[in-house]
C-alpha cells in the first residue's frame, strides 16, 4: 500500500507570531544593554497572561519579540521604558488588553505613540489608547466591541477602519478625536456602515458619529435616519448648518453639544424626546422652537444658546435640570399650561430675562430655577404652587415686586429669596405668613393683601 504524501501542499515557511517594538532610541531604555538581544530574556516575564514570548531580534531601535500566543497584555506593559515606545505592531500575539487602560498617555507612557496595530483583538477597553499620537487605526474583523472614548484627546487620529466583525460601540467611543475625518467600515458588516465615512448603522436609520476633522460647513442627514445617536455631531465646530429631516424622533445625549458656529437650526414636528445636553453650547444659535410633539428634554439640553424668546409646549411630561441655563440673551419665556414644575436650575443666570409666564398647572419650583436673573423685576407666583426650593431666585437683584396667588403660603427656605427688599402681594387672609422668612423686611419690605 502506497501513500500519496504532497509536500507542495505543506507550507514550511510559517512566521511564528511576534511583536515589534520600535523606540525613539533603545539606549534610552532601562536595560544593561538593550542591544543585546540575550538581554531581551529579562522581558519575557512582560505582565501577561497567555503564552510567553521565547526570543527576541534587536534591529537598531526595533525589537522583535517572538513566539507568544493568546496574550493578554496587562497594565504596567514595558514599565518605564514605555516613554520611549513609538510603534507597537502584532502579527497574532495579542487577543486583549487588561481592564485597566495600558496605553492611556495621560501621565506620560506612551506620548510618543505613532503607530499601533492589534488586528486581533477581541475587544477594545475604554479609553484603551487615550492620549496617544497616533493617526490612524484599523480595528480588526476579530473585535467585536469597543469601550468609551478609546481615542480620548487624541489630537491627530484622522482615519479609523472598522472591520467585518464589530457588533458594539460605545456612545461616546470615538469622543475627543478633534482631528477624525473618516470612519470607514467593512462592507461585510452586518452591524454598520459608512456613508462617505459617516458612521450609521446598517439600516441607515440612526447616524452614529460625524467626525470632528471634517471640513465641510453644511450637512444633511439622509431622509431614512429617524434616530440621531448620543455624541453624534459633538465638538463639530466647522458646521454652520445643519438639516435635520422631518422623521427624525429621537435626538441624543450630547448629539450637538459643541456646534458653536451652527447658526440656525430646524427640530422638526416628528421629534419627540431631546437628550442630556443635546444642543448644550451651541452659542450661535439665535432662534429655537420646540416642537409640539417633544415630550421629555434631558438636563443642560439647550443650555448657552443665545436665543432671546421661548416657549415650551404643554407636550413636555419631562424635563430636565438647567435646560435653559445660561441663555444670558433670554428675554421672555412662556411656559405652556400642563407642565407641573420648574426643575433645578432651569432658567439660571438667563441675565436678560424680564418676563416669564408660570403656568397655574406648575405645583414646585426647583432650586436655583431661577438664580442669578438680574433682569427680572417681577414674579406672579400661580396658585398651586406649593413648594418653591433653596436658592429660586437668589441674587435676582431687581426683583423687587412678587405676586403669590395662593390660599396659603408655599414652603420655602430663608435663602428662596434674596435680600432685596421686595413688595410682596399675596391673598387676603392666606395662612402660612406669620413665620420666617416672610417676616425678614431685608426680603419683603412691604406686604400687601390685595389678591
Amino acid at each position: 500500500m502506497s501513500c500519496n504524501f504532497n509536500t507542495a501542499q505543506i507550507n514550511f515557511n510559517i512566521v511564528p507570531t511576534q511583536l515589534e517594538l520600535t523606540f525613539d532610541d533603545i539606549n534610552n531604555l532601562d536595560l544593561l544593554d538593550p542591544t543585546d538581544e540575550s538581554e531581551w530574556n529579562t522581558m519575557f516575564d512582560l505582565p501577561i497572561y497567555g503564552s510567553p514570548f521565547t526570543s527576541a531580534i534587536v534591529n537598531s531601535n526595533k525589537v522583535t519579540l517572538i513566539g507568544g500566543s493568546d496574550i493578554t497584555l496587562k497594565y504596567g506593559f514595558l514599565g518605564g521604558n514605555a516613554y520611549y515606545l513609538t510603534s507597537i505592531v502584532d502579527t497574532g500575539c495579542i487577543i486583549l488588553l487588561e481592564s485597566y487602560p495600558i496605553f492611556d498617555g495621560y501621565k506620560g507612557p506612551f506620548q510618543l505613540l505613532t503607530t499601533i496595530e492589534f488586528p486581533y483583538l477581541e475587544s477594545i477597553i475604554d479609553n484603551g489608547f487615550a492620549y496617544t499620537k497616533i493617526t490612524s487605526f484599523v480595528i480588526g474583523d476579530s473585535t467585536i466591541s469597543i469601550g468609551t472614548t478609546i481615542f480620548q484627546t487624541n489630537f491627530y487620529i484622522t482615519s479609523i477602519t472598522v472591520g467585518k466583525g464589530l457588533t458594539t460601540i460605545a456612545s461616546n467611543s470615538f469622543r475627543g478625536t478633534i482631528a477624525l475625518e473618516d470612519i470607514n467600515v467593512n462592507s461585510d458588516n452586518s452591524n454598520f456602515c459608512d456613508i462617505d465615512g459617516i458612521l450609521f448603522n446598517k439600516s441607515q436609520t440612526t447616524i452614529l458619529y460625524y467626525g470632528q476633522g471634517r471640513e465641510s460647513t453644511s450637512y444633511v442627514i439622509p431622509n431614512s435616519v429617524t434616530s440621531i445617536g448620543d455624541h453624534t455631531f459633538e465638538g463639530c465646530t466647522n458646521l454652520t448648518s445643519i438639516t435635520i429631516p422631518s422623521g427624525i424622533t429621537s435626538i441624543g445625549d450630547y448629539a450637538f453639544s459643541g456646534c458653536s458656529y451652527i447658526e440656525s437650526l430646524t427640530i422638526p414636528n416628528t421629534v419627540t424626546s431631546i437628550g442630556f445636553a443635546g444642543f448644550f453650547g451651541c452659542n450661535s444659535i439665535t432662534s429655537l422652537t420646540i416642537p409640539a410633539n417633544v415630550t421629555s428634554i434631558g438636563d443642560n439640553a439647550f443650555c448657552g444658546l443665545d436665543i432671546t424668546t421661548l416657549t415650551i409646549p404643554s407636550t413636555v411630561t419631562s424635563m430636565g435640570k438647567q435646560v435653559f441655563s445660561g441663555c444670558d440673551l433670554l428675554e421672555d419665556v412662556t411656559i405652556s399650561n400642563g407642565i407641573t414644575s420648574i426643575p433645578e436650575g432651569e432658567f439660571g443666570q438667563c441675565f436678560s430675562l424680564t418676563q416669564i409666564t408660570i403656568p397655574t398647572s406648575v405645583t414646585s419650583i426647583g432650586n436655583a430655577a431661577f438664580y442669578y436673573c438680574e433682569s427680572l423685576a417681577s414674579i406672579i407666583i400661580p396658585v398651586n404652587v406649593s413648594s418653591i426650593e433653596n436658592n429660586a431666585f437668589a441674587l435676582c437683584s431687581n426683583l423687587k415686586t412678587i405676586y403669590i396667588y395662593g390660599t396659603s403660603a408655599p414652603i420655602v427656605t430663608n435663602y428662596t429669596f434674596g435680600d432685596y427688599a421686595a413688595t410682596l402681594h399675596r391673598v387676603s387672609g392666606a395662612s402660612g405668613y406669620l413665620g420666617y422668612p416672610w417676616t425678614n423686611t431685608a426680603k419683603f419690605a412691604t406686604i400687601i393683601e390685595d389678591l
